[in-house]
């Protein structure tokens, strides 16, 4: 084969997929972007599911727009919960991970964040977080989205499954409504290169609002599966405008006197700080545009840092990041109290004669 007459045809490309295609070699993006297998066809139209659907779960009713939610998870083997008060736009929502707790919300037209380190600022773009339990239910009907009805499942209890291509999406999304109620029962999606399952059941009807009380999600990884109940819901709730504010600062830090902070620079834009924990230096990279904080695995691990019981390795000894906390550091006249910071690979060395060891985000 004369690799340029190939190139210069264009032809190519089509013979490498062909002989992936005879040789079962499926492309990454096209196995996740797969239709979900087994599908029998579908002859209801994309209006009557939404319409079935809409009169299932209470949509029709004409309810008031706010709700007090209160969830129960498991994550990664370790316990949390969400509050989430909603009015329209505005909401608050705090959710605690184990011994952490972050905040999130929004007040007009105003977003704010507040990390596990008790630190409040405005934020901007999606947040998902607060809404992870629910995040999908109107994406079908969203006039935004291509929707287009692929076909039903088949066994004893079919769903239509439609799939859902959102702008400037990679990947598409399958959204599963039940024939029998018009409920959404499962939703799969493409995140960090997998294909997660998320499934919902156990629905229960509360002030004229029908929704499912029991959400599962799992990647296939079952280690890291999440698992939600709703405990108690409240529709129509009145909310003061003051639950969405964003609250002050709640630091785990303290400056005993002004004093300069120990730093070097590093190239053009990298300042490493000096941190102390437990009588150990450790340097950190300093980057306010990172969300969160980090510290490499091995070196949490050697100063014992602990996991609460987090999933740290998957059956097949594969390492996953975990939440932790430096119980008690200095960086010059900062003296922060239990401080949390994700344990994971991290690479950076700086320089020579500078081993950073993570990022202050």
């Amino acid at each position: 084969m004369h690799l340029t007459r190939y190139l210069s045809s264009g032809l190519f490309l089509i013979s490498l997929l062909a002989f992936c295609q005879r040789a079962g070699i499926a492309a990454e993006p096209n196995a996740l972007d797969a239709p979900p297998p087994d599908l029998a066809p579908a002859t209801a139209r994309l209006a009557d599911i939404l319409a079935q659907h809409d009169t299932a779960s209470g949509a029709t009713a004409g309810a008031t727009d706010s709700v007090i939610e209160k969830w129960t998870f498991t994550d990664s083997g370790i316990s949390g919960s969400e509050s989430l008060e909603r009015s329209g736009a505005n909401y608050h929502s705090v959710i605690t991970f184990g011994p952490f707790v972050e905040q999130y919300g929004q007040l007009d037209d105003k977003r704010w964040h507040q990390d596990f380190n008790g630190f409040t600022s405005p934020s901007s773009g999606v947040e998902g977080k607060s809404f992870a339990a629910v995040r999908v239910l109107e994406d079908a009907a969203d006039p935004k989205n291509d929707v287009d009805v692929i076909g039903q499942t088949t066994g004893s209890d079919p769903a239509y499954v439609l799939k859902v291509r959102k702008p400037q999406e990679k990947h598409p999304e399958w959204m599963f409504y039940s024939k029998a109620t018009g409920q959404i029962v499962r939703y799969e999606f493409v995140w960090r290169k997998r294909r997660v399952v998320q499934t919902y059941d156990d629905f229960r009807t509360t002030n004229g609002i029908t929704e499912a009380w029991h959400i599962h999600d799992s990647d296939g990884r079952t280690e890291l599966d999440d698992d939600w109940h709703l405990v108690n819901v409240e529709h129509g709730a009145t909310i003061a405008n003051a639950r969405f504010a964003a609250p002050a600062n709640d630091r785990k830090s303290d400056v005993s006197a002004r004093a300069p902070i120990p730093s070097v620079f590093v190239g053009y834009d990298t300042t490493v700080l000096r941190v102390q924990v437990g009588g150990r230096g450790l340097d950190f990279e300093l980057d306010a545009s990172e969300p969160e904080s980090i510290i490499e695995r091995s070196v949490a691990e050697s100063m014992g840092l602990p996991t609460f019981g987090q999933v740290t390795r998957l059956r097949d000894g594969t390492r996953v990041g975990y939440e932790t906390i430096l119980p008690d550091a200095t960086i010059g006249p900062a003296h922060l109290h239990d401080f949390r910071i994700r344990s994971e690979s991290f690479t950076n060395q700086a320089r020579q004669d500078t081993r950073v060891v993570g990022v202050l985000g």
